[in-house]
């Protein structure tokens, strides 16, 4: 997974979406609920802990009618989570031989 490996290396991760409907045209733009999704999987998979949510509307594009509209945004800072920094840590680790591994 390589939300899992960019955790590793920079022990946060910042998931950031605006609007109700993701927008196909370019991959960067994922809809809010989206973002809550992927947020709770990593949060429940043990791999991160919640730093820091924000919550804010801005004015989008104009309609057909040349008006403004609002989005919800919503930003969410993931910390590496202390499960996946011992995993981390243990494999890291040098390990340590016993006589029985050096008779082998």
């Amino acid at each position: 997974m390589a939300l899992q490996r960019y955790i590793k290396q920079y022990n946060d991760i910042e998931l950031t979406a605006s609007g109700m409907i993701s927008e196909v045209s370019t991959r960067s733009r994922i809809s809010v609920p989206t973002v809550v999704i992927i947020a709770e999987a990593l949060k429940r998979d043990g791999l991160a802990s919640s730093k820091e949510v924000k919550i804010s509307t801005v004015n989008s594009k104009k309609d057909d009618e040349g008006r403004f509209f609002q989005k919800a945004k919503i930003q969410i800072v993931l910390g590496k989570a202390e499960k996946l920094e011992k995993a981390v840590v243990a494999a890291t680790a040098p390990k340590e031989t016993s006589d029985t591994d050096m008779k082998a």
